[in-house]
């Protein structure tokens, strides 16, 4: 792997780990509230539903975010669901808490300064790839998918950290890149010594997120057969699907085409595909994900 052009390791400070990008920026990143309290809600075996609904409810907009996610295209349920203690019969405790998280990081992690990278492209990104990793993930038979579309959404929030503290360097690698991602990764390790990945694993770690979350996530650039997790690579394949389908590029949004246009051939897909069992069927995945596309984009990201 090449230096960058312009970042001189001999001249500037070594980059901070990724310890030290976290404590620094503890205080900013800190889990949502709303999650901390639903979180210690569900591991009382006194608590009530009802009494999840209520810390929820206490955040109208949370409260409407969720219910408009919940009864989008998403999850296609034949009835409304009006209230939050609905979601809870329908959903369960376990899913309604990761939706939870997924609305309220989007939220929170939004306020982080980064005016070197397009949030919206980083969040249509996200939530494409948070689509596709629960449609593959139901589809081989995983428990909680909602599991993976919390991981899928915050896979690469290590970007949101090391844009608002590394911008200079993060915008030299970006642009050394171009739109090629594993071309980016590869130079962050060779700068850094670490990738976005590594940062919003341990991230997702403080924020006491399951280990199998947090792995699906650190590990998701991880070369398919180097012992990555079933939701690692469910993760990393999300992500190839998002990044082919041009609307949900993290690069390449000034690049949209229209939505019949030829599926480009992606040789990594299909490897991904057969290490996780090659019985998933894609076509009907992308089926899925452009259905729920653009009601979950408003969900999470339209004003309101």
């Amino acid at each position: 792997m090449s230096r960058l052009p312009v970042h001189d390791q001999t001249d500037s400070a070594p980059p901070p780990s990724t310890v030290e990008l976290l404590d620094d920026m503890s205080g900013i990143v800190s889990p949502p509230d709303v999650y901390v309290r639903v979180t210690e809600l569900l591991q009382d075996s006194a608590a009530s539903a009802d009494a999840i609904a209520d810390v929820i409810a206490l955040d109208p907009h949370l409260t409407a975010r969720l219910l408009r996610l919940v009864n989008s295209v998403y999850f296609g349920f034949a009835r409304r669901i009006d209230t939050v203690s609905r979601a809870i019969a329908v959903l369960g405790e376990t899913d309604l808490v990761s939706l939870v998280l997924a609305v309220s990081a989007v939220r929170s992690l939004s306020k982080l300064p980064t005016d070197r990278l397009d949030l919206e492209s980083f969040w249509r990104h996200s939530i494409h790839c948070a689509l596709g990793a629960r449609a593959i993930a139901r589809r081989a038979g995983v428990l909680h998918p909602e599991r993976l579309f919390v991981a899928g959404l915050l896979h690469d929030v290590g970007y949101l950290v090391l844009f608002n503290r590394l911008p200079d360097l993060m915008r030299e690698i970006a642009t050394h890149a171009g739109a090629d991602e594993e071309l980016m990764v590869g130079l962050e390790q060779a700068t850094l010594g670490f990738d976005h990945a590594a940062v919003a694993g341990d991230l997702l770690a403080r924020w006491h997120l399951p280990e199998t979350t947090c792995a699906a996530v650190r590990l998701h650039h991880q070369d398919v057969g180097d012992g990555e997790s079933l939701e690692a690579a469910i993760v990393r394949l999300a992500d190839r699907m998002a990044t082919q389908s041009c609307v949900g590029a993290l690069q390449r949004r000034a690049l949209q085409l229209a939505e019949d246009v030829a599926v480009e051939e992606d040789p990594l897909i299909e490897s991904i595909h057969v290490a996780i069992g090659g019985n998933v069927d894609l076509e009907a995945v992308r089926e899925e994900t452009a259905e729920g596309f653009t009601a979950a984009v408003g969900a999470l990201l339209g004003a309101g």
